[in-house]
């Protein structure tokens, strides 16, 4: 009875244990979650999370992404669960980050016993890159999560099962397929689990029908899930090289030297973490790992670990001869392995190893603000956007982005806005045509711009609106730039008062040649809403001085409500630049502050 009584509060002590790990491993993911903008690579995940199937293998191969979709379709479901948000997006890497943890520790178990598991799982709690990565809308936590998973279940129930279990045959090969489709450098992975089998079954000789047994149900599961993800890869390899080949930081690293740094500050550290802590961390956790390689070197279990977590670093080596881009956090799934094989080192020394556990947490723990700072987004914070359009959009507003990721970006900021988003990729000779057509559908039109100036050839969208509407709004949030537009010439006039002196004459001549023909001013106008008008002007001098156009919307006292001031054509046409005879047909639009009180008021 004793000992039984001893058993179950060893059980209880292990749950609680367990449960305070992943409590840690909770705060760290999920604590002010959404403190950090949106970077862009988050925001192409919650663009294609928000498309249909056909429209994500559409715009895939149009914007030459280089992600396969599995992360995509289940943040489309996740989202469905949860709602559109900043928080939600990062919260299912969050919560991928936190069952990763409670794997390990399961894993580490079945591997080593109950001590093992609670070190490994404590490790894969607080290590800097896991932590940063668990925070991110990306898929790395996510792959963690099925890569291991896949091989947990391999391993713990079909390598030397007397039977074939379907449960987990079918649940490795989904999670296999999962990971693989969420990124290919997972087939690394599966690489190097294959060679781990194969040095296990050199080791302990199992007889060639077992071997056969044992490599074939690996084959099955590797096979299944390449198959499930093939035809994505057939249908996008193309356009991925070509996207691969244009991204950021492409050079190969020819020294090995210089590619092992790179993957161990990534990896150890986390992506803030300095060099220093990177090879302090490094060097203890190798330290930690050989104490259990050296002590088990006869257990082919060890060297499967071995082999899991090295392989796929050298494998990417020649990999990234072939296509160039590759990163530490490509090879975040062998952070499972190297904690197990360190925790299990680190159990084997028993109370030696406390001030080796005690000075990594240390390394680590100065690691870990940078793991929860804000995450890197050199594209700018797109939050101030997102503001502007709650305050003043109104439901039918069309937006026009200049990438996806600025639309997925804001539909996660403000995903009850009012409005509809346009991908602005017009070309000089089909502008015209597709903008005329969105203004049909938005009288008010919403053009965001990124590092692109307005009225710049190479800005086609805002080139034409420059010169074809009028300017209502406009707000420069570096790096970029928010404007409305309407078009006063090509809507319905009814509702305006006209004033035309085709045969009368010029409505007002100003001095110095500059003179008024006609104008169209609607009669009535909402708070809030865009009052557009059209003034259009005549040259009856040469060489006119560059006078301003100030139009004011003033209330009954005379009080300036709103105004629309400048040259002609939004700046693009100062008087001075008139020939003489010649008309230019002004459009303006005047924004009504939403306070503005009803009443009558003079233009």
């Amino acid at each position: 009875m004793a000992a039984e009584g001893e058993q179950r509060g060893r059980r209880w002590l292990t749950v609680a244990a367990l449960g305070a790990i992943l409590a840690v491993a909770a705060a760290l993911r999920f604590a002010a979650l959404a403190r950090a903008p949106l970077w862009w690579d988050e925001g192409n995940n919650a663009y294609f999370a928000q498309a249909t199937l056909p429209e994500l293998l559409r715009m895939s191969r149009l914007t030459l992404d280089t992600d396969p979709p599995a992360h995509r379709l289940a943040l489309k479901v996740w989202l469905w669960l949860t709602g559109d948000g900043a928080l939600q997006l990062r919260a299912f890497s969050a919560l991928c980050g936190v069952l990763g943890v409670g794997l390990v520790a399961v894993w580490g178990r079945g591997l080593y016993g109950r001590r093992t598991g609670l070190v490994a799982a404590g490790m894969a709690a607080i290590w800097p890159a896991f932590v940063y990565y668990s925070r991110e809308g990306k898929p790395y936590a996510l792959i963690v999560l099925c890569a291991c998973l896949s091989v947990y279940l391999w391993q713990r129930y079909l390598d030397q099962a007397v039977t074939m279990r379907w449960w987990a045959w079918l649940g490795a090969v989904a999670c296999a397929a999962l990971a693989l489709g969420a990124h290919y450098y997972v087939a690394l992975f599966m690489a190097a689990q294959g060679l781990g089998l194969a040095i296990a079954l050199i080791m302990e000789r199992p007889g060639r029908e077992l071997a056969l047994q044992r490599l074939g149900r690996w084959l099955s599961v590797q096979v299944t899930a390449v198959a499930l993800v093939a035809p994505w890869v057939a249908l996008t390899f193309d356009t991925a090289l070509q996207g691969a080949a244009i991204l950021p930081e492409v050079s190969a690293q020819r020294s090995l030297w210089e590619y092992g740094a790179k993957l161990a500050v990534g990896l150890v550290a986390g992506p803030w973490g300095s060099r220093w802590m990177a090879l302090a961390a490094a060097a203890l956790l190798s330290l930690a790992a050989l104490v259990e390689v050296v002590g088990g070197r006869r257990r082919p279990t060890t060297w499967f670990l071995v082999t899991l977590a090295l392989a796929p670093p050298a494998l990417g080596f020649i990999a990234q001869q072939l296509v160039p881009f590759v990163q530490a956090r490509f090879f975040l799934f062998i952070v499972p392995p190297l904690a197990i094989l360190a925790a299990a080192g680190l159990a084997r020394l028993g109370r030696k190893g406390l001030p080796l556990a005690a000075a990594l947490a240390v390394v680590w723990g100065l690691a870990l603000p940078g793991a929860l700072g804000a995450l890197e987004g050199a594209d700018g914070d797109l939050r101030p956007v997102a503001q502007a359009l709650e305050d003043l959009a109104v439901p039918g507003d069309g937006v026009v982005v200049g990438q996806v990721w600025q639309e997925g970006i804001l539909r996660m900021l403000s995903p009850d806005l009012p409005v509809d988003y346009h991908l602005g990729w017009y070309r000089e000779d089909d502008a015209e045509r597709e903008l005329l057509a969105l203004l049909g559908q938005h009288p008010r039109l919403w053009l965001l711009t990124y590092q692109s100036a307005l009225q710049h050839p190479a800005n086609t969208p805002g080139w034409w609106l420059e010169h074809e509407t009028a300017r209502a709004h406009i707000f420069d949030l570096p790096p970029y730039t928010l404007t409305l537009y309407t078009d006063p010439a090509h809507v319905d006039i009814a509702g305006t008062v006209g004033v035309s002196t085709a045969e009368a004459g010029p409505q007002v001549i100003f001095e110095s040649g500059v003179a008024l023909l006609e104008s169209f001013v609607p009669q009535t106008v909402a708070a809030g809403e865009v009052l557009s008008l059209v003034l259009d002007w005549k040259a009856t001098e040469a060489d006119l001085a560059d006078w301003k156009v100030f139009v004011h919307l003033v209330d009954a006292s005379g009080q300036l409500r709103a105004q629309s001031d400048g040259a002609p054509e939004n700046g693009l046409r100062p008087f001075a630049s008139f020939e003489e005879g010649e008309v230019v047909e002004d459009q303006r639009a005047l924004a009504i502050p939403a306070d503005t009180p009803p009443g009558h008021y003079l233009v």
